[in-house]
């Protein structure tokens, strides 16, 4: 993979798993809250369930066309700035933290949904959104030091 593709392939992911995190946190979640607790829990079901499979495709290939850029473009880790160290460290928190809600609360969610116990579904979709929440504060920051770090 060249270095223009993995940019763009980068850029490309991480504008899908932040702005869909900033759509669902600032445009979703308070346009859903008028709703019933079972219409609004099947809406947040649906959504996860069509959102995380999308962030599967980031969650794998942020790092592989990151890690390109370093050893393609950049000549290694010990050749990348503070900015990069941080965009990495970030990153795989992020990463961690989705592997999480999606092994945790997200399958939960799913059982919930599944057996119709929707006050149940409800604390596991707050779960969900909470950590959301974190990780799009996270993604900001990331796409803030990824703009500006050459210029540090």
């Amino acid at each position: 993979m060249s270095m223009s593709l993995a940019l763009i392939v980068h850029i490309f992911l991480a504008i899908l798993w932040v702005g869909g995190m900033a759509f669902a946190h600032v445009v979703l979640r308070p346009s859903s809250e008028f709703l019933d607790l079972k219409p609004r829990v099947l809406l947040w079901h649906g959504v996860l369930g069509r959102f995380l499979p999308l962030v599967w495709v980031a969650v794998v290939g942020l790092p592989l066309s990151g890690y390109t850029m370093i050893f393609v473009g950049f000549g290694g880790l010990a050749a990348i700035g503070p900015a990069i160290w941080v965009m990495q460290v970030v990153g795989w928190w992020m990463i961690g933290l989705f592997l999480y809600v999606y092994f945790k609360p997200y399958q939960r969610l799913r059982y919930m949904v599944k057996e119709e116990l929707f006050p149940e579904a409800g604390l596991y979709m707050l779960r969900i959104r909470r950590i959301m929440l974190t990780n799009l504060i996270l993604g900001t920051l990331v796409v803030l030091f990824a703009a500006g770090g050459r210029y540090w």
